[in-house]
């Protein structure tokens, strides 16, 4: 009778997990392609492109199970029990009914990965899914949410588009106070609702003159997008392009590029970039003015051509006689000009394999290994006209590790050489 009493009770409270966990859904469900949306969940981990399709297809109809899915968080009970089962498998492993139960109750991870799949499902959804509003805006400001949900909670958020206006208030409660990760927030928020949130340009406006540059820049970007005042715009955003920081510049030059013609003004600051020393910086400022001014991209592109051939010669120049600063920035240089730079492959080499007097010791060796880093890039953008450069390319790589490797890696597929003398170079490394 006490068995039978025990089994009675561990029933109860394993039907007590399933219905709190999200295994059991009582109200009625959507389907895809036969399949209920906890399969498509649970399957998002290996077919991702798949679940993404099944969510956007059931749209609206799915939205009440993934909300259902993100309020529910384990219990301190579903824990314990959980952890009992476990226990008492481990002590009992004969015990074949309750091993399975405690193997197949959704562990607090499991739960856990739903919820922020879920709230990435709501994200895909879109304005669709503008049920679930008041619970992402929850989450938002909760602080007992795993860094997985905070993640992710603000671009689900920006993904309902003009359907967020509802929490527009509370984006100018935080534009107006002191808390500049909230300011740049709530800015970044209303980019989503766009035009209906006019009531929030005067806030932006004095946002848009603070001293941090990341709420600047976001009250910016709001600005274009609810009310397209492009002086303000880009007179924050061509801060950006003026940093030391190479990536804050590329951002700059991303947001710039969204405004399309709206940035023509920045045109010529742009331009400059086109030389910019962080190869990336010059790949977006060529993408940016091909939006903004195909026109004078076309002219920069001409004006670089023209002047190519006397540019690469005094930066050889430079190289071989100038200062330790101008050898440097020579060498930084030389890959604006790609192909067009094969003139430079013979001192190239020459760094790579006799780098110029430095003083001794760590800050020595380091400044050694930033010449010969610098030489392969610049070999890597002049590409196959630099297969002269092949032996002392290959003596580098088979020498001790000094961080010159990787740029000599990207040449490699470059210039196709075969890939056994690669491997007998790493062999001997």
């Amino acid at each position: 009778m006490g068995t039978l009493r025990a089994k009675i009770g561990i029933l109860l409270i394993v039907w007590m997990i399933l219905l709190t966990s999200g295994l059991i859904i009582c109200a009625a469900q959507p389907s895809y392609q036969g399949k209920a949306p906890l399969y498509w969940l649970d399957s998002l981990s290996t077919n991702m492109e798949g679940g993404i399709e099944a969510f956007k297809a059931m749209g609206s109809n799915a939205v009440p199970f993934l909300i259902e899915i993100l309020e529910y968080k384990p219990s301190s009970f579903t824990k314990f029990i959980q952890r009992e089962l476990l226990r008492y498998d481990l002590k009992h492993p004969g015990s074949k009914v309750i091993g399975a139960l405690s193997r197949s109750l959704p562990s607090a991870h499991v739960i856990e990965d739903r919820r922020k799949n879920a709230l990435f499902l709501i994200g895909k959804i879109g304005p669709e899914a503008e049920a679930a509003i008041s619970l992402l805006f929850r989450l938002l400001v909760s602080t007992n949410e795993n860094w997985r949900i905070e993640t992710e909670v603000g671009p689900s958020i920006a993904a309902m588009g003009e359907k967020a206006i509802v929490l527009v208030p509370d984006y100018l409660r935080w534009l107006k106070s002191d808390d500049a990760d909230a300011r740049e927030l709530a800015a970044g928020l209303l980019i989503s609702v766009g035009p209906k949130a006019k009531v929030a340009i005067p806030a932006l406006l004095d946002a848009a003159q603070s001293k941090n540059l990341r709420v600047t820049t976001a009250a910016a970007r709001a600005l274009w997008a609810i009310d397209r005042q492009t002086n303000v715009a880009v007179r924050v955003l061509r801060q950006g392009l003026d940093s030391t920081n190479s990536t804050r510049r590329q951002l700059a030059l991303c947001y710039l590029r969204e405004m399309g013609p709206g940035a023509e003004t920045a045109g010529p600051v742009i331009k400059g970039l086109l030389r910019d020393t962080d190869d990336l910086v010059r790949r977006e400022a060529e993408r940016a003015l091909t939006v903004i001014d195909p026109h004078l991209l076309h002219a920069a592109q001409v004006e670089l051509s023209t002047n190519t051939a006397g540019n690469v010669e005094g930066l050889i120049r430079d190289i071989r006689e100038g200062s330790i600063g101008e050898q440097i920035r020579a060498q930084e240089v030389l890959p604006v000009f790609g192909p067009d730079a094969a003139p430079a492959v013979p001192v190239l080499i020459e760094v790579l394999g006799n780098p110029i007097p430095v003083q001794a010791g760590v800050l020595g060796n380091t400044a050694q290994m930033n010449f010969r880093r610098n030489a392969a890039e610049a070999l890597s953008e002049i590409g196959e006209a630099a297969r002269a450069a092949a032996p002392a390319l290959l003596a580098r790589l088979c020498a001790p590790f000094d961080g010159t490797t990787r740029s000599i890696a990207r040449l490699s597929g470059e210039l196709a050489w075969p890939i056994n003398l690669f491997l007998k170079c790493w062999r001997i490394r």
